[in-house]
C-alpha cells in the first residue's frame, strides 16, 4: 500500500492526497448516511435498547479496527449480543451469515474505490463531454 502511495505522489504530484482524501470523506459519509437511513430506523423499529446494544458491540468494535478484520471480532460480538439476551440460535446463525453476504461497509468501499480508479484512469468522468472530450456545460 505505500508503495502505490509512494509511486502515485511522485507520478501525480501532492495533488493525488486531495482526490485520495475525498475518496475517503465520500466513504465515510456514506457510512454515515447508511447508519442514520438505514440502521437507526431499523433499531427503532425493533425497539433497540441502543444503550445496552452499544456496550455490548463497543469491545468487538475495537478488535475489528485494531486488528483490520471484522473476522477476528466475531467470538466476542457473538458472546456479547447472547450476555445481551439475544437467544443463541439466532446470534449463531444471524451474525456468521451477515458476515458473509451482507458487507455493507465493504461494498461502498469497493464501489467508490472502482470509481475513483477509473476516475485517474481517465476511463470515465464526472462531467459529460463530447465525442472531443471537451466537458459539456449547460453556461457556455
Amino acid at each position: 500500500m505505500a508503495g502505490a502511495l509512494a509511486y502515485a505522489i511522485a507520478s501525480m504530484g501532492l495533488g493525488i492526497l486531495k482526490n485520495l482524501l475525498l475518496l475517503v470523506l465520500t466513504l465515510y459519509g456514506a457510512l454515515v448516511v447508511f447508519v442514520a437511513l438505514v440502521l437507526v430506523p431499523v433499531g427503532l423499529i425493533i425497539k433497540l435498547n441502543f444503550r445496552k446494544f452499544i456496550a455490548a458491540v463497543s469491545e468487538p468494535v475495537v478488535i475489528a479496527f485494531s486488528t483490520a478484520t471484522s473476522e477476528a471480532a466475531l467470538p466476542k460480538a457473538m458472546e456479547n449480543l447472547e450476555k445481551m439476551g439475544i437467544p443463541r440460535k439466532v446470534v449463531a446463525f444471524v451474525l456468521p451469515t451477515g458476515y458473509s453476504f451482507n458487507l455493507d461497509g465493504s461494498t461502498l468501499y469497493l464501489s467508490l474505490a472502482s470509481v475513483f480508479v477509473a476516475q485517474m484512469a481517465g476511463s470515465i468522468k464526472f462531467w459529460p463531454t463530447d465525442r472531443n472530450g471537451r466537458n459539456l456545460d449547460a453556461h457556455q
